[in-house]
């Protein structure tokens, strides 16, 4: 699939919209004069971007298991990005082991923000026995979104 949005930033240009993002939040500030992220909890676009420096390897090792964590955490808020990252991840086995249930879960969250999820919800949802998909299904119900403070 086609990478597009978020996914066609640059590290620095991802490191700006944070910035941005981050506003006057001093728990989730960029440190002045140091040249390390540092990040609170409970800011879900923060956790996905880092996700996604962690899946790529842009400005820190590449550590897909790493990335996979910072996903979840974006996920677990409700953040689409975040689920659909995390999605792909357990679609693909990538820093955690392949899931397909799972995977249909989280694109099934996903998919009510971002169309991207129902391209692979389609492909996914072939994959799956009845079964697994009423799993799925009934997982993606009862997820209720972690808050944090």
């Amino acid at each position: 699939m086609a990478l597009e949005g978020e996914y066609l930033m640059t590290p620095a240009e991802m490191l700006r919209r944070q910035e941005q993002a981050l506003q006057g939040c001093r728990r989730c500030k960029l440190c002045e004069g140091r040249t390390h992220i540092v990040f609170g909890s409970g800011n879900p676009s923060a956790e996905h971007n880092l996700g996604f420096m962690y899946e790529k390897g842009y400005g820190v090792p590449r550590n897909p298991s790493l990335a996979a964590s910072w996903y979840r955490k974006s996920a677990d808020q409700g953040y689409p990005a975040g689920q659909l990252a995390l999605g792909r991840l357990y679609f693909e086995g990538v820093g955690i082991q392949r899931d397909l249930v799972e995977a249909y879960k989280w694109m099934y969250l996903a998919g009510r923000g971002t169309a991207k999820a129902f391209q692979y919800i389609n492909v996914i949802g072939n994959m799956l026995t009845y079964d697994q998909m009423s799993e799925a299904m009934r997982r993606g119900q009862m997820w209720e979104p972690v808050v944090h403070h």
